[in-house]
């Protein structure tokens, strides 16, 4: 039984047919063997393997086969692959502009779509490429890491209906003799008895204290504690730097070769973790960031922020814009961006005001709140002085946004807490020789 559809898809138009018993499709020239093996291997098999977080694996013709409609039409309607996602259709970048594939190009839903319409063959298996091999869940995926920030011997108990958000901060003092650099960052949120992402963690951020001045803001907290438990509450009062974050759906910070972040000899780092939401029962969560060090680098990075706190969404708006702006004083190279939104964001642009030439876009990102990460660019640009960086977030804070959290909507200002929003670029420089 074939099911004929007509879809359009990035504007390349063919017909879908939902294949059922009986087809073979063995003539085709787009064959699973072939083309949507490979296909699968880029786009897909990170998330759908068996130890994946995906409900089912599609690793061979088998698992793929009874499910070759169902893929054809979440990557017609975007919903797949479910990855950080910079837009390829709006003339803004392209692939080539940032690291890692994150959308599939049109000629590549195209090929789906024909292959479904065949009938899904299979065709020779002598022409499958090898078989990739996925780390271990659990495990470090960029390696064992030269050191560890952990939330506690025992983990971090987050108490029952709590009523707020708690931003819990731990600091670790390195023993190194002289200064370090981080070339990668690393987060596995919730790791306990093989729950991979504990739900209550909202965010993972990693910053540098060159003087160390968290384990006295510790100190302090533990005396007269608001949530007993390692680490602590509070701003920090002391001069910090920022190394990476990670958000739902982001993967491991891996900096360029040669490239690192200074951490300077006695500094701490600190490992702050946002736990979000009410929860009836207490929660305990097993938190860990890992980086690796190297004695030195080529190139010294340094990360720093664009952002608006002058946020007011009204209730039931559905096309809320709020700007950010910041002018660079000093010639700088941009190596990554990471853009930061709550619920109600529905689009994160970034452009580059050169001065003397016209405003051009860096990243048109359809924002999904699950599915965040860092935008590493496959060319750094190098940026003269009185560069701007211009950020416009959307957002819809109607009933009809399925991320609403009010019912019926509420007006929504500046906040870190996951029932307020922000808008936040955090940039990856380097300065010019």
């Amino acid at each position: 039984m074939r099911a004929n559809l007509v879809r359009t898809i990035l504007g390349v138009s063919f017909a879908v047919i939902v294949v059922g018993c009986g087809t073979d499709g063995q003539s085709s020239d787009v064959t699973f063997s072939k083309q949507i093996s490979r296909l699968l291997q880029d786009h897909c098999q990170r998330c759908h393997n068996p130890d994946g977080i995906a409900p089912f694996p599609l690793m061979t013709y088998d698992d793929a086969r009874p499910n070759a409609a169902k893929i054809v039409k979440a990557v017609a309607d975007g919903t797949m692959p479910e990855d950080v996602s910079v837009r390829l259709d709006t003339g803004c970048s392209d692939s080539d502009t940032f690291e890692g594939a994150r959308r599939l190009t049109p000629d590549e839903v195209a090929l789906l779509g024909r292959w479904v319409e065949a009938g899904a063959p299979e065709g020779d298996p002598h022409d499958l490429p090898p078989p990739r091999d996925f780390v271990d869940p659990q495990g470090w995926q960029l390696g064992d890491p030269s050191l560890v920030v952990e939330n506690g011997a025992q983990g971090f108990e987050v108490p029952g209906h709590l009523g707020r958000d708690v931003f819990r901060r731990f600091p670790i003092q390195t023993a190194y003799d002289a200064d370090r650099f981080i070339t990668s960052f690393e987060a596995h949120p919730g790791i306990d008895g093989g729950d991979h992402l504990s739900r209550v963690v909202h965010h993972v951020t990693l910053f540098i204290d060159p003087t160390a001045g968290s384990l006295a803001q510790e100190a302090a907290y533990q005396a007269n504690p608001a949530v007993p438990g390692p680490g602590f509450e509070g701003e920090f009062t002391y001069p910090v730097a920022l190394v990476g974050m990670w958000f739902p759906g982001s993967g491991p910070l891996k900096f360029a070769a040669g490239h690192g972040m200074r951490v300077p000899k006695g500094a701490c780092l600190v490992m702050e973790v946002h736990y979000a939401g009410d929860h009836a029962a207490p929660v305990v969560d097993h938190t860990q960031a890992g980086v690796q060090l190297a004695d030195a680098v080529d190139v010294e990075l340094a990360s720093s922020l664009v952002k608006n706190t002058s946020i007011l969404i009204p209730a039931g708006s559905t096309d809320t814009r709020i700007e950010g702006i910041r002018t660079l004083d000093q010639p700088f190279t941009l190596h990554a961006i990471t853009p930061h939104m709550h619920q109600l964001g529905t689009t994160f642009q970034v452009a580059l005001e050169v001065p003397g030439q016209a405003s051009t876009c860096l990243a048109d990102v359809a924002w999904n709140f699950e599915h965040q990460g860092t935008y590493r660019l496959r060319e750094p640009r190098a940026l003269p002085a009185g560069t701007t960086i211009h950020t416009t977030c959307l957002y819809d804070n109607s009933d009809s946004n399925p991320n609403q959290i009010n019912h019926p909507p509420k007006d929504i200002e500046f906040g870190t807490a996951a029932d307020h929003e922000m808008c936040q670029l955090t940039i990856t420089t380097s300065p010019q020789p």
